[in-house]
């Protein structure tokens, strides 16, 4: 957890996770670290370059298993800066699974 936390998660999302009572912060800190890598490869194919995990920042959890991640700075004409990007996820004990289907219309229009 400790790697995690100090090399996928900014100081205001370690912060969120200590304060937050709706998981394990383990469990929250691996979803988010999950979620990150999940957006990162789904928009590779898009901005044809390796993310670093501060291009992107949680938000929080929306709804039962629905995480928001909003983009820091523009990747690209199809991802604008504060670009939120909804990641699925489920949890099943110490174990999380996230993924993301982006269909053309969500981000701004692919070139």
């Amino acid at each position: 957890m400790q790697a995690i936390l100090q090399e996928a998660l900014n100081a205001e999302e370690r912060d969120r996770i200590f304060r937050q009572t709706m998981f394990d912060a383990p469990i929250l800190a691996a979803l988010i670290f999950s979620a990150k890598e999940t957006l990162y490869k789904a928009l590779y194919p898009i901005v044809l370059e390796f993310l670093r995990f501060d291009a992107v920042v949680f938000n929080g959890i929306r709804g039962d298993e629905t995480l928001s991640l909003s983009m820091v700075h523009a990747l690209h004409d199809a991802i604008p800066r504060n670009q939120e990007i909804l990641i699925q996820f489920e949890i099943g004990g110490e174990f999380v699974k996230t993924w993301a289907i982006i269909e053309r219309g969500t981000l701004h229009s692919f070139r």
